[in-house]
């Protein structure tokens, strides 16, 4: 299917190998690695790899740190190397995506930055390439061409999915994302390369001629002050912008964003504080990139994602699955030229997202305006029905977070044996903020629906950053039972 995206190139390395050697291709914060020396370091890493027994057909696990600001060189050395040996592999950055992987299957190797608990991991420094430096450019065609991709998508359910991209796929999607990048950027990712973002951006600004900025061998982090492109979630943006971030000539930058909703104040704000142009973009793991647009059509609506990409159908439909008229709410589905069949394991399995009739529906709730904005009003999950009263989490939890002094906030529904109740856990600074938070619960909320307010240390998101509702809920009806069983509830 990744066959169908215009290219002059038909592997990742003939992509990364059609650009001057003296182009700079990783800035680290000592310095800078041109192509030549890049392309060199593939090669030998490869090499390296093939000797450990890396493969066509053997499950490779590749390990990033947890954090994207000290995500370094040898990191994306295995991981392209590991591409190019023809492996079948992924990116883990926490011990539940490293449990998940070895869940589906037998790991036949594991390198990188992994979990304590990895088996047998396979140590690595970039000194045992100097026995490599013979490794010719480029490595075996035939094996890249055996590549496949790994990606483990659980949204917020806390199940993992597999999702499979063979070579055509993977070179498919790294070409799509050709027109967001070019060979004068200069790129920054926050998302992990777990996260399909995280994992296709730096491969797409190498693919055009362009820098990627990474940490060095002793994780020194990334100058994120160098980037014209830098790529996070929404909730990371609100976090630098809550922080009174900002860059002296935004006018040369760029962020683009995934997963999820932007609020339009964080959008605002990042306009003007850090970069001309903020977008956003919604697609999902199994179709790709579905819509993007500036963060000002927030304005429009709150949940904009901007326009539906050129090639790619989408409907909103009902519950019976028919067509809603423009500007109505339902269920969003779509079909994109690149889209994959099914999960590779349990098929049957639409607790996330389902494939009927040539379609993929993701869960979400959306609108579709008849000038092709697309506006995401938030997952059906997302809508928390408390003894029959509705409630948009994530519009409330936008609500609480505008508070000052509130870093993050989480709505959920607890399933109590007295009846149901309206949980809601907040990061607050102290006490004058938990006033303001039980206020804006108490205009949230009627007196008639029962709540729960909880002040936390810590939120739990995944690498997209979304909240896994359940499992805050699950801790929230503990904490509840616990209370109630001294007393104090």
């Amino acid at each position: 299917m990744g066959a169908d995206i215009e290219r002059d190139w038909d592997t990742l390395a003939q992509a990364i190998g059609r650009h001057e050697d003296a182009r700079v291709a990783v800035r680290l914060p000592g310095g800078a690695i041109d192509l030549a020396r890049f392309r060199a370091d593939i090669a030998a890493t490869t090499s390296w790899l093939r000797r450990q027994g890396v493969g066509p057909g053997k499950r490779v696990a590749v390990g990033f740190p947890a954090d994207g600001r000290t995500m370094a060189y040898q990191d994306w050395l295995l991981l392209l190397g590991t591409i190019l040996s023809g492996a079948r592999h992924t990116s883990v950055g926490d011990p539940a995506t490293y449990h998940a992987l070895a869940e589906s299957g037998p790991i036949d190797a594991a390198v990188g930055d992994l979990p304590p608990d990895a088996k047998d991991p396979i140590g690595f420094a970039m000194s045992m390439l100097e026995d490599h430096r013979d490794a010719t450019w480029p490595p075996d065609p035939g094996l890249e061409t055996e590549a496949v991709r790994i990606n483990l998508t659980s949204g917020t359910t806390g199940r993992a999915k597999l999702v499979e991209w063979d070579h055509a796929m993977l070179c498919g999607r790294i070409a799509q994302l050709l027109g967001d990048v070019g060979p004068d950027d200069v790129l920054v990712s926050q998302l992990l390369p777990r996260t399909t973002a995280g994992f296709r951006y730096p491969l797409a600004v190498w693919a055009a001629g362009g820098t990627v900025a990474l940490a060095d061998e002793n994780r020194q982090p990334v100058i994120a002050n160098e980037a014209t492109v830098s790529v996070m979630s929404p909730v990371q943006l609100r976090n630098i912008v809550n922080q009174g971030a900002r860059v002296v000539d935004p006018g040369n930058r760029r962020i683009l964003l995934f997963g999820g909703r932007l609020p339009r104040q964080v959008g605002a704000l990042a306009t003007r504080r850090l970069a001309h142009d903020v977008r956003i973009h919604y697609g999902s793991t199994e179709t790709g990139n579905i819509s993007s647009g500036a963060a000002q059509f927030t304005a429009r609506h709150p949940g904009a994602v901007g326009h539906v990409r050129e090639g790619v159908t989408v409907e909103i439909v009902d519950p019976a699955g028919n067509p809603v008229p423009p500007g109505t709410i339902g269920s969003l589905r779509a079909k994109t030229p690149l889209m994959v069949e099914g999960y590779a394991a349990r098929p049957d399995d639409t607790s996330q997202g389902s494939f009927r009739d040539g379609w993929f529906q993701p869960g979400d709730l959306a609108i579709l305006f008849e000038d092709g904005l697309l506006a995401i009003e938030g997952r059906a999950s997302d809508t928390l029905n408390v003894g029959g009263w509705k409630l948009n989490a994530p519009d409330a939890e936008e609500r609480l977070a505008e508070i000052e002094g509130v870093e993050d906030a989480a709505c959920v529904v607890l399933q109590l044996p007295g009846g149901d109740r309206l949980g809601v856990a907040a990061i607050a600074e102290g006490p004058e903020t938990m006033k303001k938070v039980r206020a804006v619960i108490a205009q949230i909320a009627p007196k008639t629906v029962p709540t729960m307010f909880v002040r936390v240390t810590h939120l739990p998101r995944n690498a997209m950053g979304k909240l896994p509702r359940l499992q805050i809920a699950q801790q929230m009806t503990q904490t509840f039972l616990n209370q109630r069983s001294k007393g104090s509830v």
